[in-house]
This record gives C-alpha cells, structure tokens and sequence, in this order.
C-alpha cells in the first residue's frame, strides 16, 4: 500500500485513467485474483482516500484556520499508518468537519454494523471496467465487470440524454443494470435499505431507475448515496428521521429572462402548507446574503429551490470551485459555501444538475471536481438531496409536494422514495422523478 502511494502510474497512462491511482487500482486487481476481497476493498478505500485529499489541497478552503493545508499535504504523502494516524488526530482538533470527510472503515467493521436488510454497494470505476463490492451482513462479495472506461463514461453519458429528452429508456437501463446490479441478483432479492458510494461517471447515474427483474431498483430498497462507505452505514443505521416540528428555511431563487421559475415559488407554499412552522424568504428577502446566513444558523432543513450553474460563466474554467446558486442579488459560488459552517441536518437543493460535477478536459466524466451537493456537504450538511439531470419545473414541484407530506411521518430517505414512486405512477417516464438523489456526508 504505501508502495502505491509513491507510484506515479503507468508508463502511458489513458486520459480517462489518472495515473496518480492507476497503481493502486492494478494492485486492488491483483489481490482479487488471489482471493483478498477483504484487502483489496481497503486498497480502494485508500485510493478514495487520496482522491478526497487531493480534492481538499486548495488553501481557499481554510482562511481561518491557516494551519489546515500543511496537515492535508502532509496526508497526502504519507506512507505511515501511524504518521496518517498522528495527523488525523491533529487535523480533527483544528476541523473536525473536514476530518470526518477522512474516515476509513475496514469491510469487517462495516459488516457488523450492517442490520438485516441493509447493504452496501461500492464502485470503483478503472480502466477496464469497474470493481463494486456489495457487503452485507452476510459477508461481502465481488465483481468485476468489464467495460472500458471510456465506454462507460459514453453509455452513462447517454442514458443522461435520453433521461433529459424523455426519450425511450429500456436498452441502455439495461445494459447498465447488467453491469452495475446483475453482479448482486440475489443479494438484492433481500434488501430493503441500499447504500451506495459512487465512484467516476457513476456519480452522475440515476440509479433509482435501473430495472432489477421486473421492476426499478428505487421499488425494491431505499436508496441513500454516500461520500464513504463508513457514511453509508451511519446513514442506513441512523436514518434522518421526519421533519415534522423541525426548523424549516426556504428560499425561491431568482427567474433568468430566458428561464422562468413559476412553480419554485409554489414549492415554498406546499412546504409552509405540509410545515406550518417553516421560515419563508422570498422577493428581496431571498439574497444571496440570507441564503448564507440560514446556512450558518440552526439545524433542521434549509430548501432552495432555483437555477444552479454547474460552473461560472466562464466555460472555459476548470476550477473546482466554480459552480454557484443564483439568488435575488447575486450568486452564491462554491467558495462562498466552503467558507462558511454548517450545522444543517438536511439541505434541499430543488435546481438542475445540483449533484453533477462540470466535466473539463482533464476530468470528462467531472471526476475529481465538486458538485453543489458535495460542497455543502464539505460545508458541514449532514444530508444533501440533489439531482442528477435538469429537472423540469413541474417535476420538482410534483416530488417535493409529495417528499414534504411524507416527510411529515416518515425518515427523510424513505419519504423521497415515497414521493418518487408517487409521481411514477402518474408519470412513469424516469425523468419525472428518478433524477432526486439524497446523499450523507461524513
């Protein structure tokens, strides 16, 4: 492992295949060929470990605690358990925040505080093809499907255009559910609660409506996304529970000329209807300093429904940091949420794409970049609930009506899977309803 760590990749590294991690998926490869399932999920879990820290290395996100990028550098090239260990403990005294978002828990652990009926589902997406580890209480079994990256990254790229253009689905649903799910059949057949840790272009996948027999994935289990896998099993063992009686900030952000807004509006009266006691910001009281204030003050659930960019306007930048929420007066960037700390237990973002990450030309599946959803989380979120695609006005205000009456009574996974499936029934084309996703932070 610490090997791995030094190895700067392959001789001649695909572009779609980062070389910093190409040693540490050839060396998970290796070890699944010789029966280590058990050693080869901690080698992946390493390599998501680097890959969060290369993500965290960026000194903007530590104005006021200057001490920060120099234990994260330092993490980065460790090679020693007990060096990682010594840094941990220092970085959790300074921000324990960011400390969470470094946890790693062996596959044993994990199984053991998996109950009956809960899995986990673990991607990682490689050169050729993608290693996924379901663990359950059972055990924890492995595949190994083969697919070239760049053609994954293709398939995943056209199911998400044909989901936008309400086109006809059932080909390319099932040849990824081939890939992704046919692996774990009868796992599945039991399961009443998934968590899944998404790697690459996956990320951007709805996996809510991928068929499995005769039905979708989201009518056999709830389904919960998560940063890690440790995440995962705290948000399959702790469910966020119903929002009933809880602080409730929501806010209509502003319409663009040539993209009108006229149900998120609307979306704020369901949720004040369903949630008497929730805080509405609307007109001038919805700016850009008030969506930053709510996201520092209390816990409890704060809603934005608008437009999301998924970068600046500037389409040329790659900078992590670049997407941003438009409010009444002005845009509120990644950074601006970064900077600031949150103790909010769930955050809604009802706008496009909020779980995407831009795609550059050195990242095309946005593999290595933030998406609004995960920048609230690094915030401190403890929940985020985003979506996958461009989501129709009308299609938002048809879930979350429905999300907002169930979240009423029942856990916040199990009332978006409630809502989802109630707005199938009524339209059953995916893009109504399987692009809202929750995801658990660390």
């Amino acid at each position: 492992m610490a090997i791995a760590r030094t190895i700067t990749g392959r001789a001649a590294p695909s572009a779609l295949s980062p070389p910093r991690y190409a040693a540490f998926d050839d060396l998970a490869g290796l070890l699944l060929k010789t029966g280590r399932d058990f050693e080869a999920f901690e080698v992946v879990e390493q390599a998501r470990l680097l890959e969060q820290l290369e993500l965290l290395d960026d000194a903007r996100l530590y104005r006021d605690r200057p001490e920060v990028p120099g234990i994260v550098q330092r993490l980065k090239e460790s090679t020693s358990s007990s060096v990682a260990t010594s840094l941990n403990e220092q970085l959790h005294s300074l921000d324990p925040r960011v400390a969470a978002l470094m946890r790693t828990e062996s596959a044993h652990s994990l199984r053991g505080r998996l109950g009956a009926g809960s899995a986990l589902l673990v991607y990682r997406v490689i050169e050729d093809g993608v290693l996924a580890f379901w663990l359950d209480a059972k055990g924890l079994r492995v595949a190994h499907p083969r697919l070239p990256r760049a053609a994954l990254l293709q398939l995943v790229q056209g199911y998400a255009q044909r989901l936008s253009a309400r086109a006809d689905l059932q080909e390319v649903s099932q040849r990824l559910s081939k890939l992704l799910l046919e692996p774990f059949t009868e796992q599945l057949k039991d399961v009443q609660q998934l968590g899944l840790v998404l790697h690459g272009p996956l990320r951007n996948l709805s996996f809510a409506a991928l068929p499995v027999d005769e039905r979708v994935l989201l009518q056999q289990a709830v389904l919960i996304r998560a940063l890690h896998p440790a995440a995962a099993a705290d948000a399959l063992a702790r469910p966020l529970g119903a929002l009933a009686g809880q602080d409730i900030v929501a806010m209509a952000g502003a319409a663009e000329q040539d993209r009108p807004l006229p149900f998120a509006d609307r979306e704020l009266t369901v949720i004040q209807e369903e949630h008497p006691q929730a805080q509405l910001l609307r007109g001038q009281a919805a700016g850009r300093g008030a969506l930053l204030k709510a996201l520092q003050s209390g816990q409890g659930t704060l809603h934005f429904a608008g437009h999301a960019r998924l970068s600046s306007r500037d389409a040329s930048t790659s900078d992590p940091l670049g997407g941003s929420l438009v409010t009444r007066d002005g845009e509120v960037s990644l950074l601006d949420v970064l900077t600031r700390r949150s103790r909010r237990d769930l955050v809604v973002l009802s706008s496009c794409q909020t779980q995407l990450a831009r795609p550059s030309a050195g990242a095309p599946d946005g593999a290595g970049l933030l998406s609004l959803a995960r920048t609230f989380h690094l915030a401190g979120a403890g929940h985020v609930l985003a979506t996958t695609l461009r989501v129709d006005d009308v299609a938002a205000a048809l879930v979350m009506k429905r999300f907002y009456r169930a979240a009423r009574r029942l856990s916040v996974a199990e009332a978006l899977r409630q809502a989802q499936l109630l707005v199938r029934e009524s339209h059953p084309h995916p893009a109504w309803w399987a692009g809202f996703v929750l995801s658990a932070g660390g």
